[in-house]
C-alpha cells in the first residue's frame, strides 16, 4: 500500500469540493441507505426458506454437467461446507446468472418454471428493495443514471470509511491546484471511466457494482500526471515494512496501474472487489489531467511544481548540534551559512549573539549585538526582550558602540517599555552627533512621554521644549503642542 501525505491544507482556500462529496457519501449511507441490511437480510431469509436457493442450485448442477442429486445429499448429511461452496460458485457464475434471468435455464415447459418463475419473482422484489440494486451499477441490466449514482453508494461502514480517507488525502493534494470545477468534473467523470470499464470484463454481471473506489481511483491516476517528475512523499506499508518515501510521483502510474490488473487476474474471480473498476478509473483519471494540463491549463499549476529545497532547515540543526558540543566555532560558520541565504533568520541572529557575548572584546561581538538588537527593535512582538538585551550589552560591551542608525528606534522601544533613563543618553548622543538625523523627534517625542508616565514632569516638559525649539514642524512637535494648548 502507498498512500500519499504531501500537501498543505489551507483553511483559507478549503477542498470544498472534497468536502462536499464526503457528506454527500457519509449522508447517502447513513440516510438512503440505512435500511438496505434489513432488506439484504429479508431476501436472504426467503431465497433460502421458500426453496428457490435449491431449486436454483440443482438446475445450476445440471447446467454444469454435475448430478443435481449431490445437493439432496449434501442436505442430508447437513454438509453446510459443501452447500456453502456450490452456492458461492453459483452467484459467481455470471454467465449463469444472466441466462437464468432471461429464462435460458429453467425454461417454459420445465416442471419447475412455475414454481421457480413465481418465487424469483417475489425475491427479486425483495432484493429491488435495496439502494444498491435499484441504484447500483449492472452490467447487465444497466441504466445510464447508475453510472453516476453507483458511486455514491457504499456495501458497509468499513467501505465508506477506508474509501472517503482515501478521497480526503487526494482530494487535499489534488483541488486546491486544480480548481474546484476541474477536480469534480475529473472525479465524477473517472467514477463512470470505471463503471464502464468494469462493464467491458463484465458485460453479463448481475452483482451490482458500488462505492467511490473508481472515482477515487480516477485521482489516484490523475495526481502522478500532475506532479509529473516532482518528488512527492508517500507512506508505503509492505506487511512488516513500513517507511516514509520520497519518489517521483509519475513513477506511481504504472504501480498502480499494475496492481489492480495483476490482482485482476490472479484474484478477480475470487474476489468482491472489482479490480477492473480500479484500472478504469486510474486509465480516465490520468487521461483527463493529461488534457487539463496539456490544453485546458489548471486554477494554480505552481500547486504541481517542485518545492523549493530547505537548505536552511539543516544548517541550523547542524549549528544547534554543535552548540550542544560547545563547538563554537563550526557553529558560528554554520549560523553565517544560513544567514547568507536568509539575512533575517531570527534562530541564526540569536545565536550568533549567544556566541559572540562569550567574548565581549572580540571583533564579532558589537557586530552581533546590533544585528540582534536591530531584528527586536523592528518587531513589536520582541519589543518586551529589549531592554533585558540592551541591559545585558551595556554590562559587557561598557558603553554602547552601536550604529547611529540604530538609536531612534532603539530609544523609542525602550522609552515604551518605561526605561527613559537608557533612552534619555540615547537621544542626547544623537543630539550631540547628528542632530538632524531621521527618527530622532520620535524618539524625543516618545521619551517625554516615557518621563512623564512615571511622573518626571521636569524631564518630560525639557523633552517638549526641546522637541518644538530644534523641530517645530515635524509632527512630533505639532502633537506636543496641541497637547498642552
Amino acid at each position: 500500500m502507498i498512500v500519499p501525505i504531501t500537501g498543505q491544507l489551507s483553511w483559507r482556500h478549503p477542498p470544498i469540493v472534497t468536502i462536499a462529496l464526503i457528506l454527500i457519501n457519509v449522508a447517502v449511507f447513513f440516510g438512503f441507505q440505512s435500511n438496505d441490511r434489513v432488506y439484504l437480510q429479508e431476501a436472504w431469509q426467503y431465497y433460502f426458506d421458500s426453496g428457490l436457493v435449491r431449486i436454483e442450485l440443482e438446475h445450476y448442477l445440471r447446467d454444469q454437467g454435475d448430478d443435481p442429486d449431490l445437493i439432496r445429499q449434501a442436505e442430508e448429511e447437513e454438509d453446510e461446507a459443501v452447500l456453502n461452496a456450490y452456492l458461492e460458485r453459483m452467484l459467481r457464475d455470471a454467465d449463469f446468472q444472466h441466462r437464468l434471468e432471461r429464462e435460458n435455464v429453467i425454461r417454459p415447459g420445465d416442471p419447475d418454471h412455475a414454481e421457480w418463475q413465481r418465487m424469483r419473482r417475489e425475491y427479486n422484489a425483495k432484493l429491488n428493495r435495496r439502494s444498491a440494486w435499484t441504484w447500483g451499477f449492472r452490467s447487465a441490466a444497466w441504466r445510464p443514471a447508475t453510472l453516476l449514482t453507483a458511486m455514491f453508494l457504499h456495501g458497509g461502514l468499513g467501505h465508506l470509511l477506508g474509501n472517503m480517507l482515501f478521497l480526503w488525502l487526494f482530494g487535499c493534494m489534488l483541488e486546491p491546484g486544480m480548481g474546484r470545477s476541474r477536480f469534480l468534473g475529473l472525479y465524477l467523470a473517472s467514477g463512470v471511466c470505471g463503471s464502464l470499464l468494469f462493464a467491458l470484463f463484465n458485460l453479463q454481471s448481475q452483482v451490482p457494482l458500488i462505492g467511490a473506489s473508481g472515482a477515487i481511483a480516477g485521482l489516484m491516476g490523475a495526481l502522478p500526471v500532475l506532479y509529473g517528475r516532482r518528488r512527492v512523499s508517500f507512506f508505503c506499508y509492505f506487511g512488516f515494512y513500513f517507511n516514509v518515501v520520497r519518489i517521483p510521483a509519475l513513477a506511481l502510474l504504472p504501480f498502480w496501474l499494475g496492481k489492480e490488473i495483476w490482482s485482476e487476474l490472479t484474484m478477480g474471480e475470487t474476489s468482491s472487489v472489482a479490480f477492473m473498476a480500479h484500472a478504469g478509473g486510474i486509465i480516465g483519471g490520468a487521461l483527463l489531467a493529461w488534457c487539463f494540463k496539456r490544453f485546458d491549463g489548471l486554477g494554480d499549476a505552481a500547486a504541481f511544481q517542485e518545492a523549493p529545497r530547505d537548505e536552511i532547515t539543516p544548517l541550523v540543526d547542524r549549528a544547534m548540534q554543535q552548540m550542544g558540543a560547545l563547538e563554537f566555532d563550526r557553529a558560528r560558520t554554520l549560523f553565517e551559512e544560513v544567514l547568507a541565504k536568509d539575512p533575517t533568520h531570527r534562530t541564526a541572529i540569536a545565536q550568533l549573539y549567544n556566541i559572540a557575548k562569550q567574548q565581549p572584546a572580540g571583533p564579532g561581538f558589537q557586530e552581533a549585538a546590533a544585528r540582534y538588537l536591530d531584528d527586536l527593535v523592528h518587531r513589536p512582538a520582541a519589543w518586551d526582550q529589549v531592554p533585558g538585551l540592551y541591559s545585558e550589552y551595556l554590562q559587557l560591551a561598557g558603553a554602547p558602540r552601536l550604529p547611529l542608525a540604530l538609536y531612534p528606534p532603539l530609544a523609542g522601544v525602550l522609552a515604551d517599555k518605561g526605561h527613559p533613563d537608557q533612552a534619555g543618553r540615547l537621544v542626547s548622543a544623537m543630539i550631540k552627533k547628528q542632530p538632524l538625523m531621521e527618527g530622532l523627534p520620535t524618539a524625543l517625542y516618545k521619551l517625554g512621554l516615557a518621563f512623564r508616565k512615571k511622573g518626571q514632569t521636569r524631564q518630560a516638559d525639557q523633552c517638549r521644549r526641546l522637541l518644538l525649539k530644534r523641530y517645530p514642524e515635524s509632527p512630533e512637535a505639532r502633537s506636543a503642542k496641541s497637547a498642552n494648548t
